[in-house]
């Protein structure tokens, strides 16, 4: 019998990787991080399905806890909720009987970016996982020296820094 491999060319994280996540986020004094956590890893939803999430979609279809949610294409699935991640959405709302279910600090719907932000703060907190950014360019480092090769023109930096940085090379 041969066995199927996905040849999808996203990553994903391990199953330890997805535990120390969960246990990062389960620490936090934000109920909704947990609950995002939960969301993405446990039920392998995408970051717009999580944030696009309102409490009315909650729901319990033949004695199991339900989740709609809208896909790709504003496709509407049912999602059956697992012990663990109805816990961690019934923690994350509370009281509350309407609006979204994942929030901000301020108490708006948390955006895109902003769950992006919350999972690599919780990726990073885990020694042995860094998600890092690609380092800028050497020949655009604020502040640093113009690069250029002889008979090249020297490269700016560029960005809100580089008006005054230009002027005071000019004056030197």
């Amino acid at each position: 019998m041969m066995t199927h491999r996905c040849e999808s060319p996203t990553l994903g994280f391990t199953h330890l990787q997805c535990e120390a996540l969960l246990t990062a986020a389960r620490q936090s004094a934000y109920p909704c991080d947990f609950a995002m956590v939960a969301m993405l890893g446990l039920l392998g939803l995408r970051i717009f399905e999580a944030t696009g999430a309102d409490i009315a979609d909650l729901g319990e279809r033949h004695d199991h806890r339900m989740l709609r949610v809208c896909g790709k294409g504003t496709k509407a699935v049912l999602v059956p909720l697992p012990p663990a991640v109805a816990r961690a959405i019934d923690q994350a709302t509370g009281a509350r009987t309407g609006g979204p279910i994942l929030q901000n600090s301020r108490g708006a719907r948390m955006d895109r970016h902003a769950a992006t932000r919350r999972l690599r703060h919780f990726a990073e907190s885990c020694s042995w996982l860094r998600i890092s950014r690609p380092p800028p360019p050497p020949t655009a480092l604020p502040g640093g020296p113009a690069v250029s090769t002889p008979g090249e023109r020297p490269v700016l930096p560029r960005g809100r820094c580089a008006g005054a940085l230009a002027s005071r090379r000019l004056r030197t």
